[in-house]
């Protein structure tokens, strides 16, 4: 069986990334996003890192893999000349509010005050 993968890869810059087509011959569709979700270049640790998953002919297996083999993406290993040949594609990352854990961070520190002020006073060596 063969497979066109859709996976969100990287390398293009912060918070950014590219979806590029993968293909690849495997025994079923779960296998195939398994595979390509840690080839290089593809963003790993990315819960919606693989996209789409379609089972195709060989024919359109082909064809993508010659593709593939004419994309500069995947030949290039400096960044910056990524970033310059793929501007178009590239998407921005959606970014999740850091708010929450600077308010845990700051409780977290509160309450460590408040238990070594309350632990010197129980001590005895608490003068205000």
């Amino acid at each position: 069986m063969f497979f066109e993968v859709k996976a969100k890869c990287g390398h293009v810059g912060k918070n950014k990334y590219i979806i590029k087509n993968f293909y690849i011959k495997t025994d079923n569709a779960k296998k195939a996003a398994f595979i390509i979700r840690n080839t290089p270049r593809v963003k790993h640790d990315h819960k919606d890192a693989i996209r789409q998953v379609r089972e195709i002919t060989y024919e359109e297996y082909i064809e993508g893999v010659i593709q593939n083999k004419k994309d500069l993406y995947f030949y290039i290993h400096n960044s910056s000349d990524q970033r310059r040949i793929l501007s178009d594609d590239i998407e921005d990352e959606e970014r999740q509010s850091k708010g929450k854990i600077r308010d845990v961070r700051y409780k977290l520190k509160k309450w460590k005050i408040i238990d070594t002020e309350t632990k010197k006073m129980i001590a005895g060596n608490y003068y205000g």
